[in-house]
């Protein structure tokens, strides 16, 4: 290897020697190159060494080590791109060569040209490059699992949620499973981080609405003025489609008359793969009656033609804020006396948060809707998929939340263990009244109506009997009647309570 510098003549003729050192030496394969270098001789005699070093390895099929390879990253990239073109780095050696946001940038564009939607690929790439100027890497040597590690824990010591610094460890994660496939390094250099527990730290957990919650807020809907380009109305279907669906903001957004098949006995809606979370086609089953009124709504529109007009992403949840404050406001003014007033103007009852600090936001309606499929009977396997998750924890534990009411209700629905004593006295008619009221007031929501007789009592004087006549309203029981000479009960089903909204057309 010799280190010199270039001679040549200028427009007058004279010779003159170049201002930058050239290493001559000869590569693996025997053959003499030529290399710029710099225009300090020491520094262009020490690039002669570290090419003869990495002529070495290259000759040997070894890889560089850590001391070369940051030597290499610091080189010039007009240097670089000679060792390139002359093999004497090769894919990986190229690749940890370049700075880290060239990387980045060819990993945007691979995310795009793979089908990713642009919101997935600008939020995926903004974490990838917030992790990378937080832990001040430029090269893929300085992208270690410890500063990324470090950079997250100080971001959750200011505020950062847990689950929030998960998804900016996947994204970084996601990038480095790119490097690999793509051949640009070798090993996944944060392969071993994990992530953490974010249900100890959720900081935005959605609640279920309840049942007279969601008929209230879709009346406010349809009755309320135009938010954003939206009518009342269409925010109306906008929110019972959610609810009644389990669709996205996303998927409703991409619908159009074409997705939806309201002919049959087995109407449905479909969801195209591009729409769609999990990048997949699927087809959801609609209820009967909500495709008859969808039929007379869609008549009129063009095949391609949208469903809704929806604002940006990030306006939606104001969409159903409003409606919501509009709709708790109507249900305070119904109040009938001042007390009932300052009761409801106490609760969280169609609020935005409640007490525990769930929230009501747009997609607060996809678990209200895994909420009332769990809530009504329906196997958890078919909830998942009707939610289309990849697991049936994603239904159940994220996802199911308990409706008010419901341990309750589901205590009644165990068998009744009374004892034979108790059936005996049931038997003989001589069980106290007491305890028939205290059967109805357990099953109440169960029974519609019931009718109580019991034998006549004794007067003091022992004469005849009189019989005992009670009437009462007790709750959804129904009208309690204690006449005759035995004990009877008659009880008689309730109507099953619906999930649809029933609100006039």
């Amino acid at each position: 290897m010799r280190v010199f510098q270039s001679s040549y003549r200028d427009r007058t003729g004279k010779k003159r020697t170049t201002r930058t050192w050239y290493a001559e030496l000869r590569d693996h394969r025997g053959r003499l190159r030529r290399l710029s270098a710099f225009v300090d001789k020491r520094a262009s005699e020490e690039v002669g060494r570290k090419l003869e070093r990495l002529v070495s390895l290259r000759s040997a099929n070894e890889r560089p080590d850590a001391t070369l390879t940051r030597f290499l990253e610091n080189l010039p990239a007009k240097l670089r791109r000679q060792l390139a073109r002359i093999d004497l780095l090769d894919g990986s050696s190229v690749a940890a060569t370049k700075p880290l946001r060239e990387h980045v940038e060819n990993y945007e564009r691979a995310l795009t040209d793979g089908g990713a939607t642009p919101q997935y690929v600008q939020k995926t790439v903004n974490r990838v490059k917030a992790i990378l100027d937080g832990t001040g890497a430029v090269f893929l040597s300085e992208l270690t699992g410890g500063a990324v590690s470090r950079f997250l824990a100080e971001r959750r010591a200011n505020g950062l949620a847990v689950k929030t610094s998960n998804h900016y460890l996947a994204a970084v994660k996601s990038f480095g499973n790119w490097l690999v496939r793509d051949r640009r390094v070798s090993e996944h250099p944060l392969i071993h981080l994990s992530a953490m527990n974010s249900r100890a730290d959720r900081r935005h957990v959605r609640r279920p609405l309840e049942i007279d919650e969601l008929r209230r807020l879709l009346t406010a809907a349809r009755s309320g003025p135009e938010l954003h380009g939206m009518t009342g109305d269409e925010r109306y279907w906008l929110y019972r489609l959610a609810v009644e669906t389990g669709l996205r903001s996303n998927e409703l957004r991409n619908l159009t008359r074409s997705s939806f098949a309201l002919a049959g006995s087995d109407p449905t809606v479909t969801i195209e793969a591009g729409a769609a979370k999990n990048r997949k086609a699927a087809t959801l089953p609609l209820r009967p009656d909500t495709a008859s009124e969808l039929r007379a709504l869609l008549a009129n529109k063009l095949p391609s033609a949208g469903v809704f007009r929806m604002p940006r992403p990030e306006t939606i949840v104001s969409l159903i804020r409003r409606d919501l404050a509009n709709a708790r406001a109507a249900w305070i003014a119904e109040a009938a006396t001042d007390a009932e007033r300052e009761r409801r103007i106490g609760s969280t009852i169609l609020s935005y948060r409640d007490d525990d600090g769930r929230v009501a936001d747009f997609h607060a309606l996809r678990v209200t809707f895994a909420s009332q499929l769990l809530g009504s009977g329906v196997d958890v396997r078919t909830a998942k998929e009707l939610m289309r998750h990849a697991t049936i924890n994603m239904t159940a534990d994220v996802y199911a939340c308990t409706l008010r009411g419901s341990l309750s209700e589901a205590v009644k629905r165990l068998p009744d263990l009374s004892t034979p004593q108790t059936e005996q006295l049931r038997a003989t008619g001589t069980e106290n009244a007491d305890s028939v009221l205290a059967l109805c007031l357990a099953l109440r929501g169960a029974i519609h109506n019931i009718v109580v007789q019991q034998p006549a009592i004794r007067t003091a004087d022992d004469s005849d009997s009189q019989p005992l006549a009670m009437t009462g309203t007790y709750g959804d029981c129904g009208r309690m009647k204690m006449n005759g000479d035995a004990l009877r009960t008659t009880c008689e089903k309730a109507p099953p309570r619906g999930f649809e909204p029933l609100l006039p057309a």
